[in-house]
Parts: structure tokens; sequence; C-alpha cells
């Protein structure tokens, strides 16, 4: 994806046949029993003879000296065709290559015919700036070609020094007004190069000017700077951009284009949230003690500050900025699920509370139900539950909860009692068992089993509480609401169906959520089976 190229290693002993494009030096004497064909200033294609087969080759030759072998095959045509192309870029070239020892003079050549062969149509600036060649940037004629581009990649020479981590060479074109904006084949243009590249070119790319627009500026597969700072592992890289600072939107790393179907893919309706008219998208920078209190792994996979961030009152503060609670990394994470699966339950809560959704699956299909249950936390697990969680969800694997609940490995007798639990929860608001086919199941879990778990023990038993004691399970009160139920109804025409709420606070919320939860096993909508709802206070509501 990145397009880098890496220049080749061939020791001297190999065959050399088997290499066309590797160099090597001659001596004077080696060279004169070349027979010379053409000759381009110190370019040469000559002819020998090797173990009875005639080979052509493409020599440069600066003095008696530096003689090398820059290219041999078989093959005339090939062979005279390389020497065109290289007649030109060769020549140019060679006098802007240092005076060193033989060797490194020889890797430097080796980098200039591995360039050509990457792309035969880049022009010497390209050529000069891939391989670093400071001497060549110190004219100014040598920078006409600095914003020229060839298929098939259309790079520039701007793309190819910051690539290559060639600093004097970035810097030297960006001081001659080298396109910042020019992209090549992948819509990549110098600031995404650069957030992959070192961060010292990558802070001096930010020191120009209009970069923070530029930011949000995504290649071909949907990613901006940030994003290929994360999933390159450019961690220090990913510290500059924060420092200097980005929007609420150019800091969501949400998935490139290909990946956007992972959440979507998993049997589940995910909406997502659109922003409010009054949405500001603020300008977000964060200093070196706030970027070291983040999780360094989760920053790599992108996503936004609330996946990477530890603390609850920072998820608070990251969602007032106006960060997205559903929004998923490239592995089709949501905030929620990494704080679940870290057991970090103040965050969990904070982004429950601010509804999140407490379905949106991870690439393997699996929920924050799903890791509740793996965990075997029952805390985690009533919170998600009480938060709509659908504990009958299904992952990729056709794995439910309730058999992860079931058959996750216990340690301990403490393990298992809190797997216990976790079943018992899940099984009292009517998780389902596994279907028939499904392997692997224990008693918790399986078809015919008959397990669902164990009460917590410090649960209150509620018909031992005084109020059923003397109310509700008093004899005198079931038989009067038996009389009532069997008693006949007069005047039927008449009748209408009138549901009634009281009020008293938090009671009429409470109300609510059981009505919610009434109406999923009922086949209309709950409203559809009365003809007036009245209510006092919340209960209106």
């Amino acid at each position: 994806m990145w397009g880098y190229i890496f220049s080749r290693s061939v020791e001297r002993n190999a065959n050399l046949m088997e290499d066309s494009y590797y160099v090597y030096d001659l001596t004077i004497l080696e060279f004169d029993k070349r027979n010379i064909l053409f000759q381009n200033e110190k370019i040469y294609l000559c002819e020998i003879i090797l173990n009875n087969k005639k080979k052509f080759e493409v020599i440069s030759k600066r003095d008696l000296c530096y003689i090398l072998v820059i290219y041999t095959n078989s093959d005339y045509n090939l062979t005279k065709n390389l020497y065109d192309i290289c007649c030109p870029l060769v020549n140019t070239l060679d006098r802007y290559v240092p005076w060193l020892h033989k060797s490194k003079t020889v890797a430097i050549y080796r980098e200039i015919i591995a360039a050509i062969q990457v792309n035969s149509n880049w022009t010497a600036t390209h050529i000069a700036a891939k391989v670093g060649l400071d001497l060549f940037f110190m004219e100014k004629n040598n920078f006409k070609d600095m914003d020229r581009q060839f298929m098939p990649d259309m790079l520039t020479p701007f793309h190819l020094a910051i690539q290559n981590v060639n600093h004097n060479v970035v810097q030297a074109l960006a001081q001659h007004g080298a396109s910042l904006d020019l992209c090549d084949v992948h819509g990549f243009n110098a600031f995404h190069y650069a957030s992959i590249s070192s961060p010292e070119i990558l802070m001096f790319i930010l020191s120009l000017p209009g970069m923070f627009e530029r930011a949000s500026i995504r290649t071909n597969k949907g990613c901006t700077p940030l994003h290929l700072a994360c999933y390159a592992h450019k961690l220090e890289n990913i510290h500059i951009l924060l420092r200097f600072g980005l929007s609420v939107s150019m800091l969501t790393v949400t998935p490139p284009h290909e990946l956007e179907h992972i959440a979507s893919s998993n049997n589940i309706n995910v909406k997502k949230k659109k922003q409010s008219n009054d949405f500001v998208d603020v300008v977000v920078k964060f200093n070196d003690k706030e970027i070291d209190e983040f999780e360094l792994d989760f920053m790599f996979y992108g996503g936004t500050p609330l996946h990477w961030t530890k603390k609850h009152n920072e998820v608070e503060r990251f969602i007032a900025l106006g960060f997205d609670v559903d929004a998923i990394n490239a592995k089709g994470e949501t905030a929620l699920l990494l704080k679940t699966r870290r057991m970090r339950f103040k965050c969990m809560i904070t982004l429950l509370v601010e509804q999140a959704n407490v379905d949106i699956p991870d690439s393997f299909g699996n929920s924050a139900l799903h890791y509740a249950a793996m965990l075997g936390d029952i805390s985690i697990t009533q919170s998600l539950v009480v938060f709509d969680g659908n504990v009958d969800h299904i992952n990729r694997y056709q794995v439910s909860v309730r058999h992860l609940a079931s058959t996750a490995k216990r340690e301990n007798e403490t393990e298992d009692n809190n797997y216990k639990m976790v079943l018992y929860v899940i099984t009292a608001i009517g998780a389902k068992r596994c279907p028939i086919t499904m392997k692997g199941c224990n008693d918790g879990c399986s078809y015919q089993g008959t397990f669902d778990g164990k009460r917590y023990v410090h649960w209150p038993i509620f018909s031992n509480a005084k109020f059923y004691r003397n109310v509700q399970i008093e004899e005198m009160v079931r038989l009067k609401l038996n009389n009532l139920a069997n008693e006949p109804l007069k005047n039927r025409k008449k009748l209408v169906n009138m549901l009634s709420f009281d009020g008293g606070g938090v009671k009429g919320l409470i109300t609510i959520q059981m009505l919610h939860e009434l109406e999923k096993r009922l086949k209309h909508k709950f409203i559809d089976y009365f003809d007036w709802v009245t209510g006092t206070s919340t209960g209106h509501v």
C-alpha cells in the first residue's frame, strides 16, 4: 500500500546472470575485454562471451577506477532498450554521486538502477529525490521537474523524498515550492506520506502553511494522515498529530471505505448518529500527559479518543466535545466494546448513559454481552442487560452469549460461581438455549439442558419482604382479585380499554422500561391494545 521499494542486496559471488539489474564493479582489464557497441558519454553498451554464451551489458565508466556493470542480459533488444533509458538519466546523475569508497558508490548506483527499474518514465529529479542525492538539489536548474508525474504510480519527487526519508531533499523541494496537493495513483499527497515517514519530516511538513486544512483530505481508500499513522503503527507520528491539534472529525479515525461493511455485516442494524445543527467541529489539542494516559495498543486501530482513554471523566469530556459514542475503529469495535473487554466499568457506564448502542458487534460478530460472558463479570453483564443488550445475539461463528457463559473455562470455584451468576442473569430475561445442532454445549446452554445458572448470593428474596407478605400474598387479596376477574362483564359494547399510569418521580421512567420489555413479547405495538391512555405527573410521559 505504501509503495516502498527496497534496493537489492545480492552478493558478488552469486550467479550474476540470474539478476539482470545487479550492479558490480569491473577492473580496467576486465572492461577492455568487452566489445563496445555504443557509447553515450559515460554509458556503454558492450558485448561479451561468457561460458560460450553471448551477453550484453550496460556499463557506466566514470574513470579508470570506477567502472560499473549496471545491467546484463542475453537479449540484445532488452539491453539496448535499458541503455537508451539509462543514458540521459545516469549521465545526468553521475556527477552528483559523491566520490566515496567504491563499495558505497556501488550501493548508490544500485539504488539508481533499482529506481529506474521501478518506473522507467521517472526523470533524474525523481531518482535523485528517491536516492537522496543532496548535491543534485543544490542547483536551481534541477527543480524544473519537481511536480511532474508519470503513470503507473503518479509519484512526484516530493513524494519520493518523503517516502524514503531524505530530509535534506524534502526541505530543498519545499523551499522551491513543490506541490503539497498533488496525489499519486492511490490518492496519497505529501501530508499522507509524511504521516508514515520519520517524525522529523512530519514535523517539518506540519510547519508549512495550510497543513491543518489538509489534515482532513482522504486517500482513495478513505484514509486521512492520522489514519495512516495509526495503521502503520507510527506511534511518535500519532503523538505529533495529536499535539498539532485536529478537529473532532479529523480525530474520528473510522475504517477506510473497504472496511465500512464490518459493523453492518453482522446481523445488526447500525444507524449513524446525525450531528445536530448546532454541532461545532472544535479543534482538540492534547498535551504529553494526556497522550501518555491513552491505551497505546488501541490507537493503532484508530477510532476516536473515546476508544483510547482509560478515564471516565475523559470519556465525558470527549462526548461533550462531540465525538460519536458509536464510532468504530478498523477492527469494527466501538468504544463500549473496548471498555467492556478491559473491564473499565465507569467508562462503560458513562457511554451507556450517553446512549451508546449496546449491540454493535466487532468484526467477529461479538457484542459487548459476548465479552461480558467471556469475562464472567456479573456487574458488567447486569449493566448491559439493563441498557437493553440483546442476550440472544449470535456472533459470526453462531455462538450465543448463553453458550459462552455456560462453556467458558473456569480456573477456580470463584470464577465458576461468577459464570453461573452471569448465566442466571441472562436466563432470567429469556436468553435462548443453543439449537439442537450446536456442538460443544453443556447443561447450561444445550437444547435439552436444565441448568439455568445460580442466584447472586446477595440478591434480596423479594417474596419474603413485608410488602409482599402483607399485601400481594394475602389470601383475601388473591380471592378478591379472582372474583373480579371471573365476574361477568355488563354492557360490553360500552367498554373501552384504558391504561392509566401513576406518577411519582422515577416510577414513571421505570414503568416505561417495563412496558418496553412487555412490547417485545407482543405481536403489535403496546399502544394498539388500548383505546385511552392516561397518566399523572411522570406517568403521562
